[in-house]
């Protein structure tokens, strides 16, 4: 199955991983991009049949930027904190 995304920056991960990580905790990792109409995020991850979306995140409205990611390290475990713009202007942070 063939999965359509809003970007072809894929250059701009932490810790060579692409914007990928655990982002909702249940210990899969999830690999993050913007919907094609850049409306919302979309989790994708590896299965038997290919690429399944878990779950999308909506926004207030279009994505401006592109995702900008940084890893947290707080002594404990390694966190990753994402960025992003949107076309009116709401700097978004999530971490």
């Amino acid at each position: 199955m063939q999965k359509r995304v809003a970007t072809t920056n894929v250059d701009g991960g932490c810790a060579e991983a692409k914007h990928a990580g655990d982002f909702d905790g249940d210990g899969n990792v999830e690999l993050l991009v913007p919907s094609c109409d850049r409306q919302s995020l979309v989790a994708m991850r590896r299965s038997e049949d290919g690429i399944t979306e878990v779950w999308q995140l909506s926004l207030s409205s279009p994505l401006a930027t592109n995702l900008v990611a940084v890893e947290i390290q707080d002594g404990v475990e390694n966190r990753i904190g994402l960025g992003a713009v949107t076309t009116d202007g709401q700097l978004l942070i999530w971490q």
